[in-house]
């Protein structure tokens, strides 16, 4: 992948629709490419089209599947085809017991307590950008 931010591909994934709404339209007006979901189970589906995942952002409390285990889902099809690593960002009101055991896949984990401010959520992924942008990181095709 070139240094391209649009290149940058965020599969964004929160039941809030009015939340998800504003960080779509906020990371899209920074340049990054975002694919937005309002359920974890429409996420998996969907990667199949996606040829390239660079970033989850996922609410980790949802009804059709939880945060955590969409990434576990997600993070398997990426090392299935030979890729190395999928960051994520939790998003919560607060910290759920259920990310604690996602620590061991010695990747990149990062956390969100909603509400949040704008700016925490570009700076978290610009910082992830900056240390992931590389070619293998997120491939799923």
């Amino acid at each position: 992948m070139n240094n391209d931010i649009s290149n940058f591909k965020i599969m964004l994934v929160d039941d809030e629709l009015e939340l998800g709404d504003i960080c779509v339209e906020i990371l899209q007006l920074n340049g990054y490419s975002v694919e937005y979901y309002v359920n974890g189970l429409e996420a998996l589906e969907s990667v199949k089209q996606l040829n390239q995942v660079h970033l989850l952002i996922t609410d980790i409390n949802m009804d059709s599947i939880t945060g955590p285990k969409l990434f576990s889902e997600l993070y398997k099809k990426i090392q299935n085809i030979g890729g190395t690593n999928l960051p994520v960002i939790f998003m919560s009101g607060e910290y759920d017991k259920k990310v604690g055991h996602l620590d061991s896949h010695n990747v990149g984990i990062y956390y969100l307590s909603k509400p949040f401010q704008i700016h925490d959520l570009l700076n978290q992924v610009s910082e992830i950008y900056q240390k992931y942008s590389a070619p293998e990181v997120g491939k799923v095709s």
